[in-house]
C-alpha cells in the first residue's frame, strides 16, 4: 500500500488511477479480481474501490453495511439509500423467481389440460362421435374450468 501511494504521489494522480485501467478499450480488461469474478467494465470497478457499489455476485447487503461502518457520516445517508435499494433489489429477485415458479407451474398444468382435451375429443371422433360430443366434452372442461376457479 505504501508503495501504491508512493507512485500516486509521484505520479501526481489519484491511486484508483493506478489499480484500474483508464478506458475501456485498455488489453487488460477483463480484470480478474478472483479465479470465479471478473470485471470488465472500468466504470464498475472504480465504483467498487471506492466502495460505492459490490461486484455483480457479491452480497450487496453485507458490502453496504460494511461501507456503512467505513465511510464517513457524510455518506452514510446515500449509503443507507443504496443499502435499502439492495435489500429491495434483493427482494424482488426473489419475488420473480417465485412468479416464475408459479408461471411455469400454471403454464405445465394448462398444457396437460390441453393435451387431455385433445385425447378426449380425439377419442370422441375416433368412435364415431358427432359434433354435439365433441361440444359436450368442451362444455364439460368448461365447467371443470369454472369450478377450479371459484375454489381457488
Amino acid at each position: 500500500m505504501d508503495e501504491l501511494l508512493t507512485f500516486a504521489y509521484v505520479l501526481d494522480i489519484a491511486p484508483i488511477y493506478l489499480l484500474t485501467p483508464f478506458d475501456d478499450s485498455d488489453a487488460s480488461l477483463p480484470i480478474a479480481v478472483t479465479g470465479n469474478v471478473a470485471v470488465s467494465d472500468n466504470d464498475e470497478l472504480a465504483r467498487w474501490l471506492r466502495g460505492e457499489q459490490p461486484l455483480p455476485g457479491s452480497d450487496s447487503r453485507q458490502f453496504f453495511t460494511a461501507s456503512l461502518q467505513q465511510m464517513p457520516t457524510l455518506d452514510s445517508a446515500q449509503l443507507v439509500d443504496e443499502l435499502k435499494r439492495a435489500v429491495l433489489q434483493d427482494r424482488a429477485k426473489e419475488l420473480t423467481s417465485q412468479l416464475n415458479a408459479s408461471a411455469a407451474t400454471i403454464a405445465a398444468e394448462a398444457d396437460a389440460k390441453v393435451q387431455s382435451l385433445i385425447a378426449d375429443i380425439g377419442a370422441a371422433l375416433a368412435t364415431g362421435g358427432s359434433v354435439e360430443d365433441v361440444l359436450a366434452v368442451l362444455r364439460s372442461e368448461s365447467a371443470k374450468l369454472k369450478q377450479a376457479h371459484q375454489t381457488a
